[in-house]
């Protein structure tokens, strides 16, 4: 069985993996000051799951960041593709605007919009909170590009 995995890097961020019949096989929320160790454990927790993709939101500087907000969001970016890279998985680079036009959530910033369509994704299954919502999402556009 195949299965997705996908990263919404950031602070307010997560990880999250789907099976191959979209169950949450692992959801995980990035919290502030989180040791790039614990990081790179999630990482290798999902990579365990064997995915048949890793996909990884392609993400850059937003306006109204500031330069302490955009050092840091790349930071925690490039520390992620470092992990991946280093475990010898070329992730997989997916722009907001194609995974949420394929889910029908563009949201043109608006968390809320994509945290009510994870719910209703993957509601039954747990708790989704807004920081694990794109995470999942990314994940399921990456499941059903595995099935195309």
């Amino acid at each position: 069985m195949s299965c997705s995995a996908a990263c919404d890097p950031g602070t307010k961020g997560g990880i999250a993996v789907l099976a191959e019949d979209g169950t949450v096989l692992m959801a995980r929320a990035f919290y502030p000051k989180m040791p790039a160790i614990e990081l790179k454990a999630w990482i290798e927790e999902a990579l365990a799951h064997k995915p048949a993709g890793f996909f990884l939101e392609k993400v850059g500087h937003k306006r109204g960041d500031g330069s302490r907000g955009s050092f840091t969001f790349g930071g925690a970016y490039r520390l992620v593709e470092g992990i991946l890279l280093g475990q010898g998985v070329v992730p997989k680079y997916v722009p907001p605007a194609f995974w949420q036009a394929r889910l029908e959530c563009l949201s043109g910033g608006n968390k809320a919009i994509t945290h009510r369509r994870a719910k209703f994704l993957f509601g039954n299954q747990i708790k989704v909170t807004r920081d694990i919502a794109d995470a999942l999402l990314i994940a399921e556009y990456g499941r059903r590009s595995l099935l195309a």
